[in-house]
């Protein structure tokens, strides 16, 4: 059990088999009975559950437990986390192996971990989603709708506060947001997806934009200051005229291009190279400058595509980089890459500014972007094929999205008993016998 959290155990028991716990002993003889297990705190911070409530022979204690693998661990916590060891009314363990505790009138009570639940959890962190895939999919279909609805939601609340950190960050300016957001997605998963949030602030988090007016000013300002329109490229009668329009800006607006040398530059696929992907960038802001307004009032999916699908200046339709022809016309963004967007940004750009500003029913209007993502294909990455290797079909973006938020919060954190499927398996294990 090296590997395990017995905190993660003694967790599960106090859930889901605390009929155990009800009347228990602290390890200085105290009679407990534990009339109420309270509620969970959901940021996993500082306690396991509030509302706690104890008769300790007689005498009643409200407050919170925490839980541990030893009660030398909750010496040292306790040591460093004074405040908040104020608020711990009773502490369970697993093994007690300290006489010295520095919180002494708090009981400590040990858990009797069943040996097959311990067995059946290491199972669970050895063989990961070749042991829960089967499980899930012993699941009805509404039970794992139901499931994957959760962790969807859950994972639109996550994006949620990463967007209003932004749009804080730029003074509340929703436009502003949305156009860090395509920037922030347009390469992500790659090693560039740093340099464009860099990218972005250099333009004036976007402010440079409502002064061009031109789509040749919109590529000149986004390439120039990435760096990739300096004198190492080949140069032809375009180029030059992006070199100039990018210097006449550049003295305005005070703007320290990147190196070059920062990029991390694709030679797989001259059509997708990382000039061809800030030009569609670049065609996406000249073309729609109400660009936030384009998505709040698109009433498809459809929608939503067209605006992403906006062409490129004709010199980047048949050109991989500066002077250099590629020989496949690219006129737009492809549609992998639009579902990329719409799944990263578009969607919980809507779901933030809905919540924020009550647009449309609430409701419905959640329910609709659940069905855009319903409607967009699957990612396919690390997360996805762990369970699609396993038999478990990931048909829209709507279940990628769940699945991936399954893995980054519960199976990368040994949090099996959070997780359904693994609640599930833990409890066919106790009830077995």
């Amino acid at each position: 059990m090296s590997n395990a959290r017995i905190d993660v155990l003694i967790d599960y028991i106090w859930v889901h088999n605390n009929e155990t716990l009800k009347h228990c002993i602290s390890t200085t003889g105290l009679n407990i009975q534990i009339d109420d297990f309270g509620y969970e705190n959901e940021h996993f911070k500082d306690v396991d559950y509030c509302g706690v409530s104890l008769n300790v022979d007689g005498n009643i204690y409200k407050g919170a437990v925490k839980f541990f693998e030893t009660s030398i661990d909750w010496t040292l916590w306790s040591s460093s986390n004074r405040t908040e060891a104020k608020d711990i009314c009773l502490v369970m363990v697993s093994k007690h192996n300290s006489n010295s505790n520095t919180n002494s009138s708090i009981p400590i009570v040990i858990v009797d971990i069943p040996k097959k639940l311990e067995e059946s959890y290491a199972s669970l962190l050895m063989y990961r989603h070749t042991y829960c895939a089967p499980q899930f999919n012993s699941f009805d279909h509404l039970k794992q709708y139901s499931y994957l609805t959760r962790m969807l939601i859950d994972r639109l609340m996550m994006k949620f506060e990463y967007i209003e950190n932004v749009y804080k960050e730029l003074n509340y300016n929703a436009s502003s947001t949305i156009i860090y957001l395509l920037f922030d997605t347009l390469m992500i998963g790659t090693r560039n997806r740093a340099n464009m949030v860099e990218l972005f602030k250099l333009l004036k988090d976007g402010k440079v934009f409502s002064h061009l007016s031109t789509q040749l000013q919109y590529d000149a300002i986004i390439l120039g200051t990435a760096g990739l329109l300096n004198e190492r490229h080949a140069a032809d009668e375009y180029v030059w005229e992006m070199r100039k329009d990018f210097k006449r800006v550049e003295k305005h607006f005070d703007i320290t291009p990147m190196l070059s040398s920062k990029w991390h530059l694709s030679r797989i696929n001259p059509s997708y190279t990382l000039w061809v992907q800030l030009s569609q960038l670049s065609a996406i802001l000249f073309l729609h400058k109400d660009l936030m307004f384009k998505f709040i009032s698109a009433t498809s999916l459809d929608e939503m595509h067209d605006v992403l699908k906006s062409p490129v200046s004709e010199y980047w339709q048949n050109h991989s980089s500066p002077g250099t022809e590629n020989g496949i016309v690219v006129e737009h963004m492809a549609l992998g890459k639009r579902d990329i967007i719409i799944i990263n940004a578009i969607v919980p750009f809507l779901f933030f500014y809905n919540k924020i500003n009550n647009y449309g029913d609430n409701t419905e209007y959640i329910d609709i972007l659940l069905e855009h993502l319903h409607n967009t294909k699957s990612e396919s990455n690390k997360y996805t094929r762990m369970w699609s290797a396993n038999d478990v079909v990931i048909q829209s973006a709507f279940e990628s999205q769940a699945f991936i938020q399954i893995c980054k919060t519960l199976c990368d954190k040994k949090l099996c008993n959070k997780c359904n499927i693994g609640i599930s398996m833990l409890r066919d294990v106790l009830s077995k016998g």
